[in-house]
């Protein structure tokens, strides 16, 4: 029999998953998309999903939380993909990424009792910014209040991740 703890980590496991499927189908609704979700080998995929946009190359990492996001939700080779990503040290055999923009995001969803919310933060500032304030953690109303964060909306599809990483693609 299963105890408590395992059956709860087996449906937050299964609510993650259920999320990043959300995420890839919005991504895959942007005109010109192409995406592709990582395999997690062993937990050592840089990020959950490769998209490549009509306007940049977008390493996407996927996280559901209950009400914070923390550095400890991200391994260490996840902020280093991300990072890397955007500094152009990561690229594919078939594709020339120089001819596009390259940005790490993080899409973050707050599982609250009243619903869900959704925000698109691009790694590096996201990081930059909990650096400099000394912080590991941020709770919703911390993510919602900073300008460089966007929310992310859901139309009769489902979310609007394109339009959110569109607006984001100009920080």
């Amino acid at each position: 029999m299963p105890s408590a703890t395992s059956e709860f980590q087996r449906q937050r496991r299964a609510r993650g998953l259920e999320f990043q499927g959300e995420v890839i189908a919005a991504l895959r609704r942007v005109p010109g998309a192409w995406v592709y979700r990582l395999p997690d080998h062993g937990n050592e995929s840089p990020f959950d999903v490769l998209a490549l946009l009509p306007w940049a190359v977008v390493g996407v990492e996927v996280k559901l939380v209950r009400s914070r996001i923390s550095l400890s939700a991200l391994r260490p080779n996840q902020v280093r993909g991300l990072l890397e990503l955007e500094a152009s040290q990561l690229c594919a055999q078939d594709v020339d990424l120089d001819t596009y923009r390259r940005i790490g995001v993080l899409v973050v969803g707050f599982d609250a009792d009243g619903g869900r919310e959704v925000y698109v933060a691009r790694a590096s500032v996201l990081l930059d910014y909990m650096k400099k304030r000394g912080v590991t953690s941020l709770a919703a109303d911390g993510l919602r209040s900073a300008p460089w964060v966007e929310r992310v909306f859901k139309d009769h599809d489902g979310w609007d991740i394109g339009s959110a990483l569109r607006r984001a693609f100009f920080w």
